[in-house]
């Protein structure tokens, strides 16, 4: 699992640990959260920019626990996420900043490359 560690404090979010992250990726992208006493117990939901367009599951579905992933449609593509998150614990509302993580282009899997028939070789063979 490729994890990106994250320190939550108030307002601010902050990347304290990561390797790089590549594009593509299916439920392999790790979000990681150390939490402090404002945010301990707190419904939390991920919050993100890609491309302009912005995407938070808030207030549908939050993260269980510490740890979440990043959802397959936001890696896609190599660029940049923004991440924050929004926070709810009782009739208060947190929300962080935007955090950068540089998606660099993954490996494609590409288009099969159908081999030619015994016959297409052949024919291609004699001229």
């Amino acid at each position: 699992m490729n994890t990106l560690t994250l320190d939550v404090s108030k307002n601010t979010l902050k990347i304290s640990a990561t390797g790089s992250m590549t594009s593509g990726n299916e439920g392999y992208l790790q979000v990681s959260l150390i939490l402090d006493a404002d945010w301990a117990g707190a419904a939390i939901y991920p919050a993100y920019v890609v491309g302009g367009t912005e995407y938070s599951d808030y207030p549908a579905t939050a993260i269980a626990g510490t740890t979440f992933i990043i959802p397959t449609a936001i890696g896609q593509s190599a660029g940049i996420i923004r991440l924050g998150l929004i926070g709810v614990a009782d009739s208060v509302i947190m929300r962080t900043n935007y955090v950068f993580i540089p998606l660099l282009i993954g490996a494609a899997t590409g288009t099969a490359v159908p081999l030619p028939t015994p016959a297409a070789l052949e024919a291609l063979q004699a001229t």
